[in-house]
């Protein structure tokens, strides 16, 4: 494989983004950030506006930007000057604002807080400065988990994944009206959805992969067959071919004469485990983000799919295709861009000449008892070095203060660290890696 460390911007906790032209749209937990990824080896922050509440989703219409601004309800932005936008109109929500997209004119915003019912609302949009509500849906769900995001969105239907085994195909022909036409009862929680024609095909977890009519009117029972008895966690269709992970492994699945399903092939994913994944194609390629790897399969000729690229040093939380660039957001560090064959990490603080940043491989590895770990400062500066589990949690900070330029290192002891996987990071203002460790015992 090939593997391709780009540019990286530390943001606070991207939970949402749009790539548009030479601008990205990143959604996070305290702002909606505008960030010019025109020159993808050295980006920059244009402009951040400050939401009252974590910013869960956005939508980008026109010069407007859509925000789903939890408690605050729905902001939007007039983003025509990408330097200095301006709030242009708010609609307010009984519920924290969880998801929003957006078609023509009507926007499409749900509504969720734990242990209540869920609302679908439907506004008019055609003056973005004054939203007008149309309806609102009432959805009876209280389940304890947070309501996932639109799964699908045409002229006439929603597709709606709820935690609580169920898909919602609601009727949006009449604005001021929606009907939810049915509910179709899963066999496990929905974890990723993908359409292709008629048919929805649904990851549910460790029930595994199902496919479900959606015709109009029906020519077959909504519950088609079981696609897989795989785990299943993210999903993707393209080009008459059905891409899917569970823990350990990639599938692909000819879905080109459904509902007939055929296997085709599957990659062994380094470092799997029980992860959440996210999928995008590009290129005849498939690119998966996981914990704390990237992988690139090709799947050109998908009866012998194999990993082509890859990077392993960034936690990830999703993943997005779009030529011959992949972009990446995960919950802590912020967002990255990566390219085949760059061989240079490029940071929001780049500098010419830059001292050099080092972290080593620890001695021994695997390791049992214990083992040591070289680090390099190249100038003073503020030194985070961390030790994360495979789910990307932190176990244990081992500096995380000023440090002067030098040669470091440290012990790390195999005490209350159970047998497994790690991953040890290094931060500083200006660089960020990270090595994977073993413990055996």
């Amino acid at each position: 494989g090939i593997k391709w460390p780009g540019a990286s911007i530390s943001l606070a906790g991207p939970q949402s983004t749009i790539l548009s032209n030479r601008f990205a749209y990143l959604a996070s937990k305290i702002a909606l950030w505008i960030i010019d990824i025109s020159n993808p080896n050295s980006m920059k922050t244009s402009y951040f506006y400050r939401t009252a509440d974590a910013a869960l989703s956005c939508a980008l219409h026109n010069k407007y930007i859509y925000i789903a601004d939890s408690q605050a309800g729905l902001k939007i932005l007039d983003v025509s000057n990408k330097t200095e936008p301006k709030l242009a109109g708010f609609f307010d929500t009984d519920n924290s604002c969880t998801s929003i997209a957006i078609d023509d004119t009507f926007a499409y915003l749900l509504t969720n807080k734990i242990l209540a019912n869920k609302s679908l609302f439907i506004l008019d949009i055609s003056n973005p400065i004054k939203p007008i509500q149309l309806s609102k849906l009432i959805i009876i769900d209280s389940t304890h988990s947070v309501l996932p995001p639109f799964i699908g969105l045409d002229k006439s239907t929603i597709y709606l994944a709820i935690p609580s085994k169920k898909l919602l195909l609601i009727d949006i022909h009449d604005k001021t009206n929606p009907i939810i036409k049915e509910t179709i009862q899963t066999r496990g929680v929905p974890h990723g959805i993908s359409k292709s024609g008629n048919y929805l095909f649904v990851a549910e977890g460790d029930s595994g992969v199902y496919m479900y009519n959606i015709s109009e009117p029906p020519n077959l029972p909504f519950f088609v067959k079981k696609v897989s008895d795989y785990q299943a966690y993210g999903i993707l269709t393209a080009n008459g071919n059905l891409f899917f992970t569970e823990g350990l492994y990639f599938y692909i699945y000819d879905i080109s004469d459904v509902p007939a399903t055929n296997f085709l092939s599957k990659v062994r994913l380094p470092n799997g485990g029980d992860y959440y994944y996210t999928l995008s194609y590009s290129n005849n390629s498939v690119f998966l983000g996981y914990a704390w790897n990237i992988e690139g399969i090709d799947v050109s000729d998908p009866m012998h799919s194999f990993i082509s690229a890859y990077s392993r040093q960034y936690p990830v939380r999703s993943v997005f295709a779009k030529g011959n660039y992949i972009y990446a957001c995960n919950s802590y560090w912020g967002f990255s861009i990566f390219r085949k064959n760059i061989i240079n990490s490029v940071h929001i603080h780049h500098q010419k000449n830059k001292p050099p940043f080092l972290i080593k491989q620890n001695y021994p590895n695997p390791f049992n008892s214990q083992c040591v770990i070289q680090y390099q400062i190249g100038k003073k500066s503020f030194v985070n070095l961390s030790l994360y589990n495979i789910l990307g949690q932190k176990v244990l900070t081992f500096v995380n203060t000023k440090v002067a330029k030098g040669i470091y290192q440290i012990k790390l002891k195999s005490d209350n660290l159970s047998a497994g996987q790690y991953f040890i990071v290094l931060r500083t203002e200006d660089y960020m890696a990270a090595k994977t460790i073993l413990l055996v015992k």
